[in-house]
């Protein structure tokens, strides 16, 4: 035995040709070659045994340009060799009936994507998905973005439409500007959007874009993104939601320092947490604001209504 594998395979290539022919033992990389050079030349149903063997690297991605030690071109290898056979994929769909296929995230778009969609996965608890690299589509299987959308997950958004989203996001801008004074640094104020589907896992999303060189707030966090749009559910604007659209709101402008998994984030979110405890008076004065919107917009209707008479 020239080396092991984690797979509990026993591989044999008798025309393997070793670059030192001093050494009596086989490098990982050297294994990982291996096994890329039998799924080539392995039949169909060969395949199968051998992709069901290395499951624990159906989502191997690359972790750089070039990676010697992944599995990921040979579990590629496998798919494809299997999906040129249709017993073979039809064994392993009815074995494997709930696989999810996940492409990889290139883009902040792609990332804002990924969230919402594992998000609405995670709350679709009678589905025990199995994720795996984006090659799997070849055996039928859908990606986890695809799935989402079927079923509505992701956000409808559009512009606002009326009197109270109107006043509404206008109120939160302007408790930002008052309390959160160049702690949120932005170059021109974001589009504000409204997500309008009730399917939506998302209470709210932000929509960013890198921002060139290093700018940092006045507790010194550097700001990373410019935020283009920001976008609230619909059930938030309501009479009695001002808080949750409150800590909504602060909760996307703080993306601005960082994504949900960020420590830069977790800081900024931190700090603005800090400011909103010590600053209760004037939430308590932005609340009362909030509601005077809707008792606004009722005596609007109420004007309507009689002039119409």
């Amino acid at each position: 035995m020239l080396g092991t594998n984690p797979f509990e395979l026993v591989a044999c290539i008798n025309n393997y040709k070793k670059n030192d022919r001093e050494r009596n033992c086989l490098y990982r990389s050297d294994i990982v070659d291996i096994f890329e050079r039998i799924a080539s030349n392995i039949d169909a149903p060969g395949a199968l045994k051998m992709l069901e063997k290395m499951r624990k690297y159906w989502l191997s991605y690359p972790r750089k340009r070039i990676d010697i030690y992944s599995w990921s071109d040979t579990i590629s290898i496998l798919v494809r060799k299997i999906s040129t056979n249709k017993e073979c994929t039809n064994i392993f769909k009815e074995k494997y009936p709930n696989i999810l296929c996940l492409k990889q995230v290139k883009t902040i778009d792609d990332s804002n994507k990924r969230k919402i969609a594992k998000e609405w996965c995670n709350s679709q608890k009678s589905l025990n998905y199995i994720f795996t690299k984006e090659i799997f589509t070849l055996l039928g299987y859908k990606t986890l973005e695809a799935l989402c959308e079927e079923h509505g997950g992701f956000a409808e958004n559009d512009s606002v439409r009326n009197f109270i989203e109107k006043n509404c996001f206008e109120l939160l801008d302007q408790f930002s500007d008052a309390i959160f004074k160049d702690f949120f640094v932005m170059e021109k104020k974001p589009e504000i959007m409204v997500i309008r589907n009730n399917t939506s896992i998302a209470q709210g999303l932000a929509c960013l874009t890198k921002m060139p060189g290093k700018h940092y707030n006045k507790c010194n966090i550097r700001i990373r993104y410019k935020l283009i749009k920001v976008y609230l559910k619909h059930n938030v604007f309501a009479e009695d939601k001002f808080h949750m659209a409150l800590s909504t709101y602060i909760h996307e402008l703080c993306h601005i320092f960082g994504g949900d998994a960020s420590s830069s984030f977790s800081e900024a979110l931190t700090y603005a947490m800090t400011i909103l405890l010590v600053n209760s008076e004037a939430i308590t004065y932005f609340e009362k604001q909030w509601v005077k919107i809707f008792k606004k917009d009722d005596t609007s209707a109420n004007t309507l209504m009689t002039n119409s008479a």
